[in-house]
């Protein structure tokens, strides 16, 4: 055992702590091994500690802690232990006590730091599809192709792109709603990041965007909020990848418009630029490791509010800014598991401490809150639709009944049936408007809490096929049978745990599958609450007559004997039950509609068939030729030739009142990775007659040299021709069948 001849003297040096933090003191307790304090020894940093000899021969152990007065709980949590052999091998060499900044930043005097903020799911509306994401964040000039091969900065530090740009906010394409279940976690994070940034760092930077930098898709379907006239810019690079675990990438999203900024600007607006944005900065400066500082479950409105204890100081480097940042995840518990819907970490998403945020989760699995009751009906018990899928059913053009299985008719409107209707069918070509139904349809009714005071305890929905007076032409109606299961939190939460469980309301102890419960609350414990997003049924459009026409959705409710319940003021038949209560039609933003009737019924016309896109021939001069292989050259002795196609893009439902075509384009393509341009597009159906449509044309030495550098040519190259098209048809939350490319047709020209 090593003994000590003479008193240990050491000088303390806390490594990489500046002289201008308020480093923390330490002390030092020699003790027994009965942990008896033999002796204690203060000191600040650089300053000398003494041990005596007897006491260090007498000792079991050596701690070093926060400096304190006496080695209690707290002060023992976060010692360190400091062996014998370690104190005589300090004391015959350098007589300096080095403690790492690992070591000794926990002595530190902490504060409190609380972050707040709320969470939402954000879904695309209509619909999440990838030709819209890539228009996020564009910018309205052209990358030059050159970019890649040259310094974007002079030997004068001044861009040698000019252009100025700015950025470009989102489309307005989503829309959010309150997550209210899940728990939120805050990592914290340390970064330092250079006070000057010269042209190599920018250069740096610049290399990592163009790596994060895509070709937009050759037929982007404008985003359905678009005037008629309005023109999708011919964009030719977007970013890629733009979420990450359910989280917008800051770096992915905005690739193009920084890249474009950076290269557009001289270099002290450049340099500016940059430091403004500190997800740029983080590209080529490295931050700590995340540490996981404290978590808080969602509050009933989205919002979280989390508090934890930090340390008020960390290392200052010359030359740099340093500063504290904060990072969220947020978990919950789905029927599949426990998942990260938003994850702030993994995307590069970090804010300040201070800031009040709103963590937007894009996963499409995540879990929002409830809505409000969105169908504005009357005080009291009723039943209405309300949603099909995300579809308030205000949308829905569905004439007024006419008894409690019809809807009145003849004649029918021309687009009765249809979601987002508009009667001036000319402006609704291209638009969001006049859509056809397909897929399958989700049904959302809405009891209203007074519903449970009545004998009302279960719901059938059924569908039977409309003819144009809007009366039902079978006599037999087809009743959804599918089990329903409704899931609900028992209880909210435990801990930090959410618990899952569900509620069938398919009935499985009788002869009938048609009967459903009615959800009410009184169904699961009082302490618990249902899960937000569920439907009370789901119709498959394609098991009603081929997918295709017009159909009358009803709904009927039933008492717990299986007898019909109806309203009062309703006539019945026998074995009626008749009730307080009402059907309600919502055929207003503002207010519903009593209906006196047994039932309550909806038109929907449905309409699965695909589009019609064929690229038939190809044209010189006006002149066809549907040979499989084909080479176009210019005539001997002329100037030069034009190009066309002869081609069809039509949905078979398709008259001067009612399309379904959403929009179509015909594209050509020049070799790999050559210039592209639209030959012609439209909004409405083409080609179904006898002849093809003839598209409009452009010169062969146009499509050969267009977007080529000065001097340079092409005198013939091979091609593509695409065709694209998208159907208007919707299930309620989205088109079933997107803009993508339908046919496509291979050719060369030669001017040569």
């Amino acid at each position: 055992m090593i003994r000590f001849k003479t008193d240990v003297k050491l000088q303390l040096e806390l490594s990489e702590g500046d002289p201008a933090d308020n480093l923390p003191g330490v002390s030092i307790f020699v003790l027994d091994n009965n942990d008896k304090v033999l002796c204690k020894s203060d000191a600040e940093n650089g300053a000398q500690i003494k041990l005596p000899a007897k006491a260090l021969n007498a000792s079991e152990r050596v701690l070093v802690t926060r400096l304190t007065e006496e080695l209690d709980a707290d002060a023992l949590a976060t010692a360190q232990s400091l062996s014998r052999s370690y104190l005589a091998r300090v004391d015959n060499t350098t007589n300096q006590l080095q403690l790492s900044r690992r070591r000794w930043e926990q002595w530190l005097p902490l504060f409190q730091i609380c972050v707040d903020g709320n969470v939402r799911k954000c879904w695309s509306w209509p619909v999440i599809r990838q030709a819209q994401l890539d228009l996020r964040r564009i910018f309205s000039n052209n990358i030059s192709v050159n970019l890649a091969r040259t310094n974007l900065f002079d030997s004068e530090n001044t861009a040698l792109v000019p252009s100025a740009t700015s950025d470009l906010t989102l489309f307005p394409l989503y829309r959010c709603r309150p997550v209210c279940e899940g728990i939120v976690e805050v990592y914290e994070r340390i970064c330092c990041t250079r006070i000057f940034i010269d042209p190599p760092f920018l250069e740096e930077i610049c290399e990592i965007l163009k790596g994060r930098l895509r070709e937009v898709p050759d037929f982007p379907i404008p985003p359905p909020v678009l005037s008629r006239t309005a023109k999708i810019p011919d964009i030719p690079f977007a970013a890629r990848n733009l979420f990450n675990k359910g989280a917008i990438d800051p770096v992915n999203a905005n690739a193009a418009a920084d890249l474009n900024a950076i290269s557009s600007l001289s270099f002290e607006q450049a340099q500016e630029y940059v430091q403004a944005r500190p997800y740029l900065l983080h590209l080529i400066h490295s931050c700590g490791e995340p540490v996981r500082r404290g978590a808080s479950a969602i509050g009933i409105s989205g919002e979280f509010s989390i508090c934890y204890t930090a340390s008020p100081y960390f290392i200052v480097r010359p030359n740099t800014i340093c500063r504290r940042e904060v990072a969220y995840r947020v978990s919950q518990l789905t029927s599949s598991g426990l998942r990260v819907i938003y994850d702030g970490v993994a995307s590069g998403n970090w804010f300040d401490p201070d800031d009040s945020v709103t963590l937007d989760s894009y996963d499409p699995l995540a879990i929002a809150c409830d809505p409000p009751n969105t169908v504005p009906g009357p005080d009291g018990a009723y039943v209405a639709l309300a949603q099909i899928g995300s579809t308030d059913s205000v949308e829905l053009e569905s004439p007024d009944q006419s008894s409690a299985f019809s809807v009145a008719g003849p004649p029918l409107p021309a687009n009765a049936g249809l979601a987002f209707p508009d009667s001036d069918f000319a402006a609704a070509k291209g638009q969001k408007k006049n859509l056809n139904w397909g897929g399958v349809l989700p049904i959302l009714l809405d009891f209203s809490k007074g519903m449970e005071a009545t004998v009302a305890e279960y719901y059938r929905i059924s569908i039977v096929r409309a003819n144009s007076a809007g009366a039902p032409i079978e006599s037999t109606r087809q009743y959804l049978d599918d089990a329903v299961t409704w899931f609900y939190n028992d209880p909210v939460l435990v801990g930090t745990d959410l618990t899952v469980e569900k509620r069938s309301l398919h009935l499985t102890n009788t002869t009938d599958p048609t009967f459903h419960k009615i959800p009410y609350d009184k169904l699961i414990p009082s302490d618990a609450e249902y899960r937000p997003n569920q439907y009370h049924g789901f119709v498959d459009t394609t098991d009603f007559n081929g997918g295709v026409g017009r159909h009358l959705l009803t709904v009927e409710i039933y008492d717990a004997s299986f007898n019909r319940v109806i309203p009062n003021a309703a006539f019945g038949v026998t074995g009626d039950v008749a009730e307080a209560f009402s059907y309600e039609t919502w055929n207003d933003p503002l207010f519903t509609t009593s209906v006196p009737f047994g039932a309550l019924t909806h038109l929907f016309w449905w309409d699965n068939r695909p589009l019609v896109t064929v690229i038939e021939d190809l044209r010189k001069n006006g002149s066809a030729s549907a040979e499989e292989c084909q080479f176009l050259q210019k005539e001997s002795g002329d100037s030069d030739a034009s190009f066309s196609s002869g081609f069809r893009a039509y949905h078979p439902q398709h008259d001067s009142d009612i399309d379904f075509m959403f929009s179509w384009q015909l594209k050509w393509k020049r070799g790999l990775g050559g210039a592209q341009d639209t030959l012609d597009s439209g909004i409405q159906s083409e080609g179904f007659g006898t002849d093809p449509k003839v598209s409009a044309s452009e010169l062969f030495s146009v499509m050969l040299n267009q977007g080529l550098a000065a001097g340079e040519s092409n005198s013939k190259c091979t091609f593509s021709l695409l065709l694209s098209a998208g159907a208007k048809t919707w299930n309620g939350s989205s088109y079933l069948y997107p803009n993508s490319v339908r046919d496509v047709a291979s050719f060369a020209l030669d001017i040569s």
